[in-house]
This record gives structure tokens, sequence and C-alpha cells, in this order.
């Protein structure tokens, strides 16, 4: 398929036919036109405006494995903001649909008759199409057509329009209100690299700026049902392993004086399952610092472990430091009897009281609590990332391009 411009004389050609309306020369921009409504051989003022068009006319690629033909470019202009209308035509059915550009930006829009649904109402700040919301994003008063070529399949006016952009990402509403009536196009995001893949020949210029249709990966509603699902389940498990365990413990309690020189050995207790034994101990101090060695003693196999506990309690007037408690896991005891051997170096001779108490069989929450407060940290950072990207995607609308 070819057209022959009437006023320069260049040929400009398709692969394929289709029945056109209207056809911008792209070398001298007049306009022939079928409908004679049209207005013809006086658009564009200006001839000297250049189009820095990726695609051109004539060009074959695939988009979401449907092969289309650009039979058509458009150069919209509103103050200071420009994008390219890329016009193909799907080779198989031969529908028509608008490849939008904007800063390396693009959608693919597709005529929808929506308009009858008041969308084309200025007022809404939200639409509903199916279970999708919509928010308005941006609206543009005064758009242009600053320039043209290739074959169309609708009159092209000089007059200008309003334009109303509703998003949901990845998904789009457009809504264009001509003086001759309103068209609704719909559609969604289209990523560079399919467009790399779709048209292997040409140069896709990369995002100028942040991608108003870039989706976020982050469900939040799923998200928040998936960690409420887990901290559930994290707490009703921790309830079943506890809700039948009984606390058992045994205590050693001990005089110390100057007199005091020794270890003291505690009555012996047995442990039915591996589990961890926790131990607390307790000494009056008073200005001065204790030293104990705890050692757990398998009274059957002689195993010994040790571990070490030290105490310091100072203080004056208004302040104080250290403690009088110290608190020790002794992880994965195995079943067995043992006892507890304590011995103890002190800083002075003062008389003081020590306790060590062992516990075992005792209902655990740390690991579930702690467990919780990831999941909870983790929620609140995926909710930081969400604000931190809806912030970059509407802060456009703050200063929206129109002209009133």
């Amino acid at each position: 398929m070819e057209h022959l411009c009437k006023h320069c004389g260049t040929n400009t050609m398709l692969h394929h036919h289709w029945d056109y309306v209207t056809f911008a020369c792209p070398k001298c921009r007049k306009i022939s036109s079928t409908d004679t409504a049209v207005f013809a051989d006086e658009f564009l003022a200006s001839q000297l405006i250049v189009f820095e068009n990726v695609l051109q006319i004539g060009d074959i690629g695939y988009i979401e494995e449907t092969r289309y033909e650009v039979v058509g470019v458009l150069m919209v202009r509103v103050c200071l903001v420009v994008w390219h209308e890329y016009h193909l035509r799907d080779i198989a059915t031969g529908t028509i649909c608008v490849l939008t550009e904007e800063e390396g930006n693009w959608a693919l829009l597709q005529v929808a008759n929506i308009a009858d649904n008041g969308y084309h109402n200025a007022s809404n700040k939200v639409l509903r199409e199916g279970e999708s919301i919509y928010h308005l994003f941006i609206q543009y008063n005064n758009c242009q057509v600053i320039a043209a070529m290739g074959f169309f399949e609708r009159p092209l006016y000089r007059q200008n329009y309003h334009l109303s952009k509703y998003i949901s990402p990845p998904a789009v509403i457009v809504v264009e209100q001509h003086p001759e009536g309103i068209k609704t196009f719909k559609g969604s995001r289209v990523k560079r690299s399919q467009l790399r893949d779709g048209f292997p020949s040409k140069t896709i210029p990369s995002n100028s700026n942040f991608d108003t249709l870039q989706p976020v990966w982050i469900d939040m509603r799923q998200l928040t049902k998936v960690f409420v699902a887990m901290v559930m389940l994290i707490l009703f498990t921790n309830w079943g392993f506890n809700v039948q365990k009984q606390e058992q413990m045994v205590k050693l309690d001990m005089s110390l004086d100057s007199t005091y020189n020794g270890e003291k050995i505690s009555v012996p207790f047995t442990i039915t399952q591996k589990q961890p034994l926790y131990i607390v101990s307790y000494c009056d101090l008073t200005q001065e610092w204790i030293y104990v060695n705890i050692a757990l003693v398998n009274r059957v196999t002689n195993e010994v472990r040790y571990l070490e506990q030290n105490m310091e309690y100072y203080y004056g007037e208004d302040w104080s430091e250290g403690s009088r408690n110290n608190y020790k896991t002794v992880c994965c005891v195995e079943p067995g009897t043992y006892h507890l051997a304590v011995m103890s170096e002190k800083s002075s001779d003062l008389h003081n009281y020590l306790s060590v108490t062992a516990y075992w069989q005792y209902p655990q929450y740390r690991n579930a609590i702690i467990a919780c407060l990831l999941l909870l940290v983790a929620w609140g950072i995926a909710n930081l990332i969400l604000f931190v990207v809806e912030a970059n995607r509407w802060k456009l609308t703050l200063n929206p391009h129109s002209a009133d």
C-alpha cells in the first residue's frame, strides 16, 4: 500500500493495505482526507518541528505476541510537555491501537466504549471498572497536536482538547474531550524490554523519570494477610508446644561469710527430654562484687558443663550501677539426672545470701515473640517502600501540567 502526496510528490508506503481516513505527509506535513469536515492543506503552522520518533511509518514488530505495523505518528504538546502517539494496526484483525511514549515511558491503549459510564465528568477523582479502581492522576486542559505523519483511521483536528488520565498501575484509562465528542482509551504499561524484543532493529530510549505506570511488586493487602496468617500460625504453634508444660525447678541457697570456702551441691533432679535449662542467680550485694562458678553435672556419665556468672552492685547518693541478679541459659541439655555444684568468690568478708535456681520444662515465648517482631519489621519496611514509590508516582500531581 502506498500514498503519493499531491503537494510534494513524496511516496509513503505500508506493507499492508487498509482503508484510512486521513493522511499526513511526512515531508511537507500537508493533510489529505476522505472526510470533508477535516481541514486540509493548513494543518501545522510550523513545518520546522523535528520528529524524534523511535518508530517509523511501516515498521513491523510484536507487542505481547501481537504483530503490529506502525501506520501513523502524532506529537502532542501541552505547555512544556510533549509526547508521541504511535498508531499501530493489528495485522491480523485490523484493530488500531495507540502506543504512547513520554520520556521513555510507554503504554499501549485501545479505544474503549465506556464514556457513558461518566468517565468524561472532570469532577470524578476515582473510577471503577469491574473490580479495578482507577485514580485521577493528571488533567491536561489544552492539549494540541503539533505534528503528524502517516495514516490515521480518524480525522485530525486543529482545536485543543482536554485529556484526563486515570491510573491503576499498570493499567490506565485516558479520556479525551474533543469539541466533536469524547474518546476513551484503555490500556496498560509496556515494558522497554518488550519493545526491544518486539522491534529488535530499533533503539528504545531509557526512562528519563519515574514511570507512573510502574506497578509496585508489593501487594500490601495480600502481604498483610500473609503476615497475619504467619503470626497466628507462630502463636498457635508456640501455644501448642507450651500448653502441656509444667515448670519445674531446683533451688540452691548459700550463706556466704568470711568462714565460707568451698562448694555446695544441689539435690539431684531429672530431665526427661532434651531442652534448655534456665539458671537465675541472686546475691544481696552491697558495694561489692561476686564471682559464681556453676557446674551442671550428669550423675550417670559424669559429664560436666560449666557456666560463670559475675555480679556486682555499687551505689551512691543518686546513682547505682550493676545488678544483684544474673541470668544464664544452658542450651540443649540431654535427658538424664543432674545436680548443680556451685562455688563462689567475692570481694569482701561481708555476710551475703546467694541463691541459684534452675528452671526447666517451662513455657517459652521468647522465640515466638522475636519471630513476630521480625515479621512486623518486614511489614513496616514493605510499607515504607510502598510509601516512597507512591510518593514518587503522585508527586507530579501536586503541580499538574494544565492550562486553563
